[in-house]
């Protein structure tokens, strides 16, 4: 039995060093410690009651401590894991009254009268007093754990379970051993009361190596490491020294001193190696979820560190926290930008605490909390730089259905900085993003408009050819209107003729419509017919023939009209520029599956626009798509910048390949 005392002594003391150490400086960690001194000294109290010649010094000790168990769980109860009253001078005097009453008078014969030769103790009229309020406030307690245990959830209600389990325990035996029994007279077994700490600091140390409960879970880890380290050491040691008594010799020599030095050398050597294996591997039993943080965050901070752009931030934090960590619906506002005003409220909120928050931590009347469940929000993350809010991250729900844990915040707490420090660094980089887009899209307008400008003069040739043969045929009509055989033949070329600029203008006008932009379904081949007929005269003028193969079975495609009879005419006037005179140009379309920028297999269509032109060199090849770049005298190098932007825009692909046989640009665009 004496051990057991000893150990349970050892271990309060060590665990009350620890709380008053590494533990948070607030009122349940202050309770708590209290609980744990006072029931060591009880424990203490009572061995020493019945092994030392002080019966009744240590008879009244034991009391000193055991007033103070019940008062301090009942603040550790009214405290954690949130405060359920508020604290005033009465309220407060009204707890600690009756304690401090029985505390002044517990010296005295009030409590206990005397003690016989055998340890049997003689109670007073004190003790049922003190029965009273052990179990009033015991009972408090149980009934505000209770209310805990009901009103959380997540980790703040495994928390409260495992400190419950271990009360209960506690609180049942020593009250069966410590105060029933001795009301029926038998003192015996008062001594098998301090056995039931035990439960209490098991349950208690597993709280906090399973959920940080008061948080000091790496620090108890550390010295658990420690003192297997010594334990290990120790352990060798003995075996040695029993092995080199009972086969050798009872007889210190130098050959016992000189192999107990090389052990000490040994153990030095490698001590901190082995308690540094414990402490990991141990980690990685019981702290797996830990290790998979700490690796997380060293890896968040280092893409997050090489972060410039929104984008990739925004690519950053969906793969690491959504993927990885089973954080859901991530949601990043810029506080530089204007935002709802739920979000710039929840902004000025946290700009002033700048606190991560947790709609399980909060309590329920809390005005965050609402805001948060109003925006189907679980966590808060606001981002500072510099003192200056960047920006909010806002979480759902863990998508493995846990609930946020002290993990999870700590996580989130220290990601915030890195997040912010990469917003702020991303500002100046999207700033000018942005004007180079904007500036981009005046470019492309005016790209756009000086095209159908050279376009509709390029055309002018084809449209006076019909108009010279309808000129011509009106003559003949008026000279032959006495023939009717001759009348309806011109008068067949002249609806021929007409037949053709109508075509030619409604290819004009629907090319040239300045209308938005807008996705519908679209034949390919329908297209790239129009934009041929458009070209015919830049085609005839250096006699350039265009051989089609355009697949029949082709499937719609989804896009932009406009645009896509953009793309195809910048890449045949190309094709035509590149040709000296006399070439030809090969159309072909099939069905054909492709590989997009995301990496998926695609479904869709193929064109592919080749010409006999001279050959591309490679060192342009990896310019060509290049805004500006541009090898003609004349031009702003934007036709091909422009249409791969476009040929993006549809989720598509374009490539070029060139010898000295032909050019050709490839085009994948996916199936409607």
């Amino acid at each position: 039995m004496g051990i057991i005392y000893f150990l349970i002594v050892i271990a309060g003391i060590l665990f009350s060093y620890l709380l008053l150490r590494y533990g948070e400086k607030n009122i349940p960690t202050l309770s708590f410690l209290i609980t744990i001194l006072a029931s060591t000294m009880w424990s203490l109290s009572i061995f020493l009651h019945w092994s030392t010649d002080a019966p009744v010094f240590w008879g009244k000790a034991t009391f000193l401590a055991a007033i103070l168990i019940p008062v301090s769980l009942l603040f550790f109860s009214l405290t954690y894991p949130q405060k359920k009253i508020k604290f005033t001078w009465y309220n407060s005097l009204a707890i600690i009254i009756a304690p401090l009453l029985l505390l002044a008078i517990t010296p005295t014969d009030f409590i206990i009268k005397s003690i016989t030769v055998d340890r049997t103790i003689i109670y007073n009229l004190g003790h049922k007093i003190f029965i009273i309020y052990f179990f009033t406030y015991i009972s408090g307690v149980v009934a505000f754990t209770l209310q805990g245990l009901r009103k959380y959830k997540g980790l703040s209600k495994a928390k409260l379970q495992y400190f419950f389990l271990g009360l209960l325990c506690a609180v049942f035996g020593a009250s069966i051993t410590n105060i029933i029994l001795p009301i029926l007279g038998t003192n015996e077994y008062n001594k098998i009361g301090p056995l039931f700490v035990i439960f209490f600091l098991s349950f208690t140390v597993y709280a906090i190596i399973k959920h940080q409960l008061l948080d000091i879970s790496v620090i108890i880890n550390r010295t658990a490491a420690y003192a297997l380290t010594v334990l290990l050491f120790g352990s060798i040691y003995l075996s040695f020294v029993f092995a080199y008594v009972v086969y050798f010799t009872n007889n210190i020599n130098a050959f016992f001193l000189g192999i107990s030095l090389l052990y000490g050398l040994f153990a030095v050597q490698f001590f901190f190696y082995v308690r540094n294996t414990i402490q990991n591997t141990s980690e990685k039993i019981f702290f797996p979820s830990r290790s998979n943080y700490q690796k997380m965050l060293l890896k968040t901070a280092k893409e997050l560190g090489e972060c410039i752009s929104l984008q990739e931030l925004k690519h950053i934090l969906e793969s690491n926290l959504v993927r990885e960590m089973n954080f859901s619906n991530p949601h990043l506002y810029l506080a530089y930008k204007k935002q709802k005003p739920d979000i710039n409220h929840l902004m000025q909120e946290l700009k002033q605490s700048k606190e991560t928050k947790v709609r399980d931590f909060l309590e329920a009347k809390d005005e965050l909390k609402a805001e948060l469940s109003k925006l189907e929000a679980q966590a808060c993350v606001p981002c500072f730089s510099k003192n200056e809010l960047q920006g909010l991250l806002l979480l759902g729900t863990k998508t493995n259905q846990r609930a946020y844990s002290i993990q999870d915040f700590n996580f989130l707490e220290t990601l915030s900085y890195q997040i912010g420090a990469t917003l702020e660094r991303a500002q100046p980089y999207e700033k000018l993003k942005s004007e180079y887009e904007k500036a981009m899209q005046v470019t492309e307008k005016m790209s756009e408009q000086a095209a159908y400008a050279t376009l509709t003069r390029r055309v002018a040739h084809e449209i006076n050819n019909p108009l010279a043969m309808i000129l011509g045929q009106s003559i003949l009509i008026k000279k032959y209107q006495n023939q009717p055989e001759k009348v309806a033949k011109n008068a067949n070329a002249i609806y021929q003729s007409v037949e053709r600029l109508s075509h030619i203008l409604q290819i004009m006008l629907k090319y040239g419509s300045q209308k938005s932009r807008v996705s519908e379904f679209l034949n390919i081949n329908e297209v790239l017919e129009e934009i041929c007929s458009l070209a015919r005269a830049d085609l005839a003028s250096k006699e350039i023939k265009v051989a089609k193969d355009l697949a029949a079975d082709l499937p719609l495609i989804k896009g932009d009209s406009n645009r896509l009879h953009q793309v195809f005419l910048n890449i045949i006037l190309n094709a035509v520029q590149a040709i000296h005179s006399k070439g030809a140009i090969s159309i072909i379309t099939r069905q054909a599956d492709f590989t997009n920028k995301a990496g998926m297999r695609t479904q869709g269509i193929e064109i592919k626009v080749e010409n006999n032109g001279p050959e591309i060199p490679a060192t342009i090849q990896q310019q060509i798509f290049d805004t500006f770049f541009t090898t003609k005298k004349e031009g702003l190098g934007l036709g091909l910048s422009i249409t791969l932007n476009i040929i993006n825009e549809h989720d598509g692909m374009l490539s070029l390949t060139s010898d000295s046989h032909k050019t050709t640009f490839t085009v994948y665009l996916p199936r409607g």
